[in-house]
């Protein structure tokens, strides 16, 4: 059951990643709005104190980042991992919507599959 579940993961990443634009991590502010893919090394994470959501910070630590990936605590669920801790220095692919906050883009992310690791 394991390689077919691998098999199932590797085909719906690959699908989605196949239908969405791969920018680069300089660009993401032209994209507001926008459901891309972006690779870049997760340079700092960071989990909030008070609601417990999980930050990757992508082109620079916090707060000089390009663009911060928030996973909220209810989606820590679909993770088999902490995503502050294995993805901390990784280099990753990230899909989703570049939405702002606080003036800066960030991209949410609710399933492991929408991040894979480089």
């Amino acid at each position: 059951m394991k390689p077919f579940t691998l098999l199932l993961f590797l085909s719906f990443a690959t699908l989605t990643f196949a239908q969405t634009p791969t920018i680069p991590l300089d660009d993401v502010r032209n994209h507001i709005g926008e459901t891309v893919t972006v690779c870049a090394e997760v340079k700092s994470t960071f989990k909030t104190p008070q609601h417990h959501h999980s930050l990757l910070n992508m082109g620079g630590v916090y707060p000089e980042q390009k663009l911060t990936i928030i996973i909220l605590e209810k989606h820590l669920k679909n993770f088999s991992y902490i995503p502050v801790e294995y993805l901390a220095g990784k280099t990753i692919y990230v899909t989703g919507e570049v939405t702002l906050f606080k003036g800066k883009p960030q991209i949410k992310v609710k399933r492991a599959s929408e991040i894979v690791v480089q």
